[in-house]
């Protein structure tokens, strides 16, 4: 099974997906879906490559060898999820947890891998992970999915052979993923790459299903979605920041995530460049100011947390008359601290909060467990 990968992701664009039907495909098809499907949505197209000592599950001795193995194609935990369509193959097994899909796919539900292995779309994927996560977590998939960035963490070996082609060749990427350097010249646990789907994909997606389970959670998380996210700080943040308070948030007024901001001739000489993204942008209402949250990371910033190409930027979107705030991730993982940073960009919003309520506390402790804890347990590492 080398050539496994080789078809996805080639492109640094959006996947496209075209329809297929499960009656015509080979009967001995292994389908990542759900949690599954996830993870390996998140693995490189490099380092799929790396991954040579993988079973080939078209065959009896392929699936037996997934008994003795806790990762499929070094990524994706086992038990592997995998969809069936024939009630007849859902017998139990220690290696497989099966999904039955009743009536034919949605259309473009599925991405061939190779000749005998194929993964749900991030579409159908996000469908069948909103039957069982809790919202804040489903939000968190779809803006991984949605937004410019991968998480995954890299064995040993695979970390050691990316290092070694940046040493040796300069290599920092390729077939449109790159991977986040620190200041050490480490790779990160997160990558760069284009949108494998959109929130616009999504609300056509969910009209297409229909009444389905899952997809009225499915539709909530969708309509929550404020933009496309370049990292998972930036989406946490959002959350945190941006729900309403029935949700756990705090309903700072609408948000935007990366909103473009252009420069006047005096910005731009001052950034070297004619316009800026900012991170978490809250929109002007007929009440209030627009504010703009940066969201600073240490691992790519450096060890003061920003570069003097930062400053000019922050300083340029400042003459422009829009007020800026940086936030860390501490202040948003550390409960006090986040509660000074809420009441700050309060006060530059010129927002007088409410005390919340006993069920309005309750709930942002759950959103915030969810968001900052849970979710990082869900993708544990061994």
């Amino acid at each position: 099974m080398s050539d496994i990968g080789e078809n996805v992701h080639q492109k640094s664009e959006i996947v496209t997906l075209h329809p297929t039907s499960l009656s015509y495909r080979n009967a001995m098809e292994t389908i990542l879906c759900d949690i599954s499907a996830f993870e390996f949505l998140r693995i490189p197209p490099c380092v799929l490559r790396l991954s040579l000592d993988t079973p080939d599950l078209s065959t009896s001795r392929g699936r037996q060898s997934l008994y003795r193995r806790d990762r499929f194609l070094g990524y994706v935990r086992v038990p592997l999820h995998i969809l069936e369509c024939n009630r007849t193959h859902m017998h139990q097994s220690a290696a497989f947890i099966r999904h039955l899909w009743k009536g034919d796919l949605p259309s473009g539900s599925l991405i061939e891998i190779d000749a005998y292995h194929s993964v749900t779309s991030p579409e159908f994927t996000l469908l069948q992970l909103a039957r069982h996560l809790p919202l804040p977590q489903l939000a968190l998939a779809m803006y991984e999915l949605t937004g410019t960035y991968s998480e995954i963490h890299l064995t040993a070996e695979h970390r050691n052979e990316l290092k070694r082609r940046m040493s040796q060749t300069g290599w920092r990427g390729e077939d449109g993923w790159r991977p986040v350097i620190d200041v050490k010249g480490d790779i990160t646990d997160q990558w760069y790459r284009e949108p494998l789907t959109s929130k616009e994909n999504l609300e056509r997606f969910a009209d297409a299903v229909g009444n389905v389970r899952g997809i009225r959670r499915f539709r909530q998380a969708v309509e929550l979605l404020c933009g496309v996210a370049r990292s998972s700080f930036e989406a946490k943040a959002a959350i945190t920041i941006g729900w309403g308070r029935h949700l756990g948030g705090w309903g700072l007024g609408p948000m935007s995530l990366n909103r473009t901001v252009h420069f006047d001739a005096g910005a731009q000489t001052i950034a070297g460049q004619s316009y800026a993204r900012v991170d978490l942008f809250l929109e002007t209402t007929d009440s209030l100011p627009a504010l703009g949250i940066e969201c600073q990371g240490r691992s790519v910033h450096g060890p003061g947390g920003i570069t003097e190409h930062d400053a000019d930027r922050l300083l340029a979107l400042e003459s422009t008359g829009l007020p800026m705030i940086l936030v860390t991730y501490q202040q948003i993982n550390n409960q006090k601290r986040f509660q000074e940073l809420i009441q700050y960009i309060a006060k530059k919003r010129g927002v007088k909060l409410r005390p919340k309520t006993a069920r309005q506390t309750a709930k942002e402790r759950e959103l915030r467990y969810q968001v900052l804890h849970a979710w990082n347990q869900l993708w544990r590492q061994p």
